[in-house]
C-alpha cells in the first residue's frame, strides 16, 4: 500500500509541482508562466493551459493582484556602481518605479555609491512596503563621464 503525505505544506507544494510537471507551459513568457501555474492549480484542471490567454498587462495585473493578496511581500534590488553616486550634488540619480510611481528612497540605507570615487561599491536592500511593489522599472544615471559605470539587480518579487 502507498503511504500517503500528511504534511498539508508538502501536499500543497506538491500539488504545484504537478501543474508545473503535467501542463503544457512552454508558450507562455517568462512571469506568465507563474501566473498560468496559478490559475491551473486554483481551476484543478491542467489541460486548460492550451485554452489560456493573457493581454499585455497580464503580467502586472497578476504581480499586482498577488501582492494585494499577501501578508508579506519583499524584493531585492541592487546597485553596483564605480564612480556613479545614487545622490550627487542635490540630484536623484537612481530611482525605482513600483506601482507605476516613481520611488526616490533606497532600500538598505546607506548610500555607499555617493562616495562617488572610483572604487566599485553598492548599494542596495530589500523592499518590503507592499505599496512599492512590485518593482516594474529603475533608472539610474550618473553615467556619462569615462570610467563611470553601474549595473543593476533587481531580485524576484517573494510573497507569503
Amino acid at each position: 500500500m502507498r503511504p500517503y503525505q500528511k504534511n498539508p505544506e508538502a501536499i500543497y507544494q506538491e500539488s504545484f509541482a504537478t501543474v508545473v510537471r503535467e501542463a503544457n507551459l512552454d508558450r507562455f513568457p517568462n512571469g506568465l508562466d507563474k501566473l498560468a501555474t496559478r490559475v491551473i492549480h486554483a481551476c484543478g484542471m491542467i489541460d486548460i493551459a492550451d485554452r489560456l490567454a493573457f493581454s499585455e498587462k497580464a503580467f502586472i495585473a497578476g504581480a499586482n493582484a498577488l501582492v494585494d493578496g499577501a501578508t508579506s511581500c519583499t524584493q531585492s534590488l541592487l546597485w553596483e556602481c564605480y564612480g556613479s553616486g545614487l545622490w550627487t550634488g542635490g540630484a536623484n540619480y537612481g530611482y525605482f518605479y513600483g506601482r507605476g510611481n516613481i520611488e526616490t528612497y533606497w532600500p538598505g540605507g546607506t548610500a555607499q555609491c555617493d562616495l562617488n570615487d572610483n572604487v566599485w561599491r553598492s548599494n542596495g536592500g530589500e523592499v518590503t512596503n507592499r505599496g512599492d511593489l512590485p518593482i516594474t522599472r529603475v533608472r539610474f544615471g550618473d553615467t556619462g563621464d569615462a570610467g563611470e559605470q553601474g549595473y543593476h539587480t533587481v531580485g524576484k518579487l517573494k510573497c507569503r
